[in-house]
């Protein structure tokens, strides 16, 4: 088996389907805003001291994750860890990417509950018709990264964990461009 890194826009279900993954597959599971709340404090924190600095501490945990595990693990991405073209390439070549593509109107109604996005730095500030406006843009800026995925798909894995991980089967079993072949499990 290889490793799995799932991304996707805020409110996606990345760390809910990563670790849905992992335990169905048996591996480690890790969420690279955890890891980064571990070693450095408190995501929002981070952010105070502007976006590019946060992006730099993400890059370099996202390379020491990569870096530091000989066993497979599934690894749920931040919203935004794509947006740099070395984060993406990390991930093509470390293991299998999949993008979690929600529609726009469901990502903004999970971020309406339990005043979700209030907890998330870039879109705290924004209510209503201005937060979808900026999700949209975000989407947009986004989606070029993400459609770069090995695996993009549109249904979350977790009603059937069984068809989902058939899926990640086949897809590395038939890609001859990934230096990862063989078997899945």
């Amino acid at each position: 088996m290889t490793s799995l890194f799932i991304c996707g826009m805020p409110a996606a279900g990345k760390s809910r389907s990563a670790k849905a993954i992992a335990d169905h597959l048996g591996c480690h599971f890790l969420d690279l805003d955890a890891e980064i709340e571990y070693t450095h404090g408190p995501i929002p924190g981070l952010f105070e001291k502007g976006e590019a600095h946060f992006r730099q501490i993400e890059a370099d945990t996202l390379q020491k994750i990569c870096a530091g595990r000989k066993e497979p693990f599934v690894l749920a991405l931040g919203g935004g860890t794509l947006e740099r073209s070395e984060n993406l390439n990390l991930n093509l070549q470390s293991g299998i990417l999949i993008y979690l593509d929600l529609e726009l109107a469901e990502i903004d109604q999970r971020l309406s509950v339990n005043q979700e996005s209030e907890k998330r730095p870039l879109l705290a500030p924004k209510e209503g018709n201005q937060r979808v406006k900026f999700l949209r843009e975000m989407c947009i800026r986004r989606s070029v990264q993400f459609k770069q995925s090995h695996i993009i798909t549109t249904l979350e894995p977790i009603p059937d964990m069984e068809l989902f991980t058939k899926r990640i089967e086949l897809f590395t079993k038939r890609s001859p461009f990934l230096p990862f072949q063989g078997q899945f499990d």
